[in-house]
Formats: structure tokens, C-alpha cells, sequence
């Protein structure tokens, strides 16, 4: 009996430890995860000419998406606004044609952080967007860097040069 009682004591002293190390890995792993889009995103505006965004909480929150901004059918180019027919950039950096009528979202052209993950952009609600000379022109100016907090306070940074570098923040 008092074999049960020390394992169900150190059981429960383990679980809420195991909880909060895997917290800890999932936010490791999406900052991780966006500092390869980001390079993907600078990548592709050098390789295709035309400004791309990394769009963060959109189209909903804790989901972001990477477009190729040249303002296809009728949009802006290099708004930072995705309108709906601008081709998005998929896994590994291909581009992904929205399905007509435009809007209509392939599933790979979304991604996902973890859903225990609250999404910080600096300056707020701003998107990081690259020029084809692969420097940052969404912001132009100041600062730009994305923080992820999990629930246990934990925080991880990336920030982004003016000239395009991304590096921990």
C-alpha cells in the first residue's frame, strides 16, 4: 500500500512537469517553423521578382500565410494585402495558384501554430513583407520581430533586419 501512495505521489508531481516541457517544445518548434517561412518569404522575392508577405493571424487567429504580393486580377501590388487571387507560397517554397473563383484557399496554402500559442507581431498587427532585392519593406521603418508566449509565460522572439537577416530576438 504504501508502494501505490509514493507512485501516485510522484505521478502527480510529473505530469503538470511533462505538460510544460511539451508546451515548452511545441513553442520551440513554431518559432523554429517561422523562422524558415521567413527565409522561404525573402527567398521567393529574390527568385520571382515580386514583393512577398508573411501575413500572421490571418485569415484567423493563430494561422498565418505566405503570398507572392503582385496585385494578380485586379489587386495592389506590394499592399501587403492578400486579395484573394495573389498566388500563396506553399510548404518548401512552391507556389500555390488560388482555386477560382479566387479566394477559395488550397489547405496547404494555410498553416497553423499550435492553438496554445498567442502570436505577438511588432509593430502590431503589421506583416513582414520582403522586396525582390530580399530586404524588409513591410515595416520600412523600425523594428520588426514576432513573439510566441505559451500559457506557461514562456517567450520566444525573431527579429528582422532592414535588410532582410531574421534572427532570434
Amino acid at each position: 500500500m504504501v508502494t501505490v501512495a509514493i507512485i501516485a505521489v510522484l505521478v502527480t508531481m510529473a505530469i503538470p512537469d511533462y505538460f510544460q516541457q511539451t508546451a515548452n517544445q511545441r513553442l520551440k518548434d513554431d518559432i523554429t517553423n517561422l523562422r524558415g517561412e521567413l527565409q522561404v518569404a525573402r527567398a521567393a522575392a529574390m527568385t520571382t521578382g515580386s514583393p512577398v508577405v508573411l501575413a500572421l493571424n490571418q485569415p484567423a487567429a493563430n494561422q498565418y500565410q505566405l503570398f507572392l504580393d503582385n496585385g494578380a486580377v485586379g489587386g495592389v501590388f506590394g499592399d501587403g494585402i492578400w486579395n484573394g487571387c495573389e498566388p500563396l507560397i506553399g510548404p518548401g517554397g512552391r507556389l500555390i495558384n488560388p482555386i477560382p473563383p479566387c479566394g477559395v484557399v488550397p489547405d496547404d496554402g494555410i498553416r497553423t501554430l499550435n492553438p496554445w500559442v498567442t502570436v505577438a507581431i511588432l509593430p502590431p498587427n503589421a506583416v513582414i513583407g520582403f522586396a525582390s532585392s530580399g530586404r524588409r519593406n513591410k515595416p520600412a521603418i523600425g523594428q520588426a520581430g514576432i513573439t510566441l508566449q505559451n500559457g506557461y509565460n514562456l517567450q520566444r522572439a525573431l527579429s528582422i533586419t532592414v535588410i532582410g537577416e531574421v534572427t532570434n530576438g
